[in-house]
C-alpha cells in the first residue's frame, strides 16, 4: 500500500517520503520542511465516530475511509497545498 501510494503522490507532481511507521517517521534525519502528512490511523479499540470527530476537530483537510477514491486523496493534499 505503502509504494502504490508513494507512487500516486509522485504522479501527480509531489514529492514523496514514506516511513513504515510513526517511529521511523520521528526518528528520520534531516527532516525536510513538511507540507502535508498521510497518515493510516487504525486505532485499536476507538471507534470510527470518535475517531473521526477527533480529526475533524484537528484541523486535518480530510478523512477517507478505506478503500478510498485516489482521487479524493488528491484532492485534499491539493487544497493542503494551496493553503501553505
Amino acid at each position: 500500500m505503502r509504494r502504490a501510494l508513494r507512487r500516486l503522490v509522485q504522479s501527480a507532481g509531489y514529492p514523496v517520503e514514506t516511513f513504515a511507521s510513526a517511529h521511523d517517521y520521528l526518528n528520520a534525519t534531516p527532516r525536510a520542511r513538511v507540507g502535508c502528512l498521510v497518515l493510516d490511523i487504525y486505532m485499536e479499540g476507538m471507534n470510527r465516530p470518535a475517531t473521526r470527530e477527533r480529526i475533524r476537530k484537528s484541523g486535518a483537510a480530510g478523512y477517507l475511509s478505506k478503500p478510498f477514491d485516489p482521487e479524493a486523496l488528491l484532492d485534499a493534499i491539493r487544497r493542503v497545498s494551496r493553503a501553505a
